[in-house]
């Protein structure tokens, strides 16, 4: 590592021991699947919500 303009160098090792941990980068397909789910069950709700309310605005206007 180069600091104070070029004028001190430094150097150092790091070492690191262990197993390596999974960094979660890519969720599994259950985690994917259940949001996709409830997505998908959230939109279906509000469609159905707005049909509901659009019926029952269209009857008491006739």
């Amino acid at each position: 590592m180069v600091s104070h303009h070029g004028q001190q160098t430094t150097k150092q090792h790091v070492t690191i021991a262990g197993q390596p941990v999974a960094d979660g980068s890519a969720p599994s397909w259950a985690v994917t699947g259940g949001i996709a789910a409830t997505g998908l069950a959230l939109a279906s709700g509000g469609a159905l919500a707005v049909r509901r309310r659009r019926s029952r605005k269209a009857a008491r206007s006739a």
